[in-house]
């Protein structure tokens, strides 16, 4: 019934730790186009160690959204480490066609190659 007094509550709850306040003030800036504070909480977000797979799928395509490409890179390449295979492709994407603030790399994305399913290998 407050909506000011309930967005200062989720900023001090993240500001205190709290991941699910850091997602949904990631999600409430995202939504309303405030790149500035969208991209502070989906940086927020990246550093907590168990943010689940889905979030930080959730924050690569957000952070592709506001072309901020080296985040959103680190977003899929946290969740590629943990064996997602959507996220393993979007690492190889990102490091074989490069993209504003990150070089191409072909010989890291033959090694993210590797970690998919044979089928998947040569698929462009």
């Amino acid at each position: 019934t407050h909506p000011h007094q309930a967005l200062q509550t989720y900023i001090e709850a993240a500001a205190a730790g709290s991941t699910y306040a850091k997602v949904w003030l990631a999600q409430k800036y995202s939504k309303e186009n405030n790149k500035e504070l969208a991209v502070k909480y989906l940086k927020d977000c990246l550093e907590v160690e168990d943010l689940s797979t889905s979030n930080l799928l959730a924050c690569a395509t957000l952070l592709r959204k506001f072309q901020e490409f080296p985040l959103a890179l680190e977003a899929y390449t946290l969740a590629a480490k943990r064996g997602d295979q959507s996220a393993i492709a979007s690492v190889i994407t990102y490091l074989e066609a490069g993209a504003p603030g990150i070089e191409r790399d072909v010989e890291e994305a033959a090694k993210w190659r590797e970690k998919l399913p044979e089928a998947w290998r040569s698929s462009p």
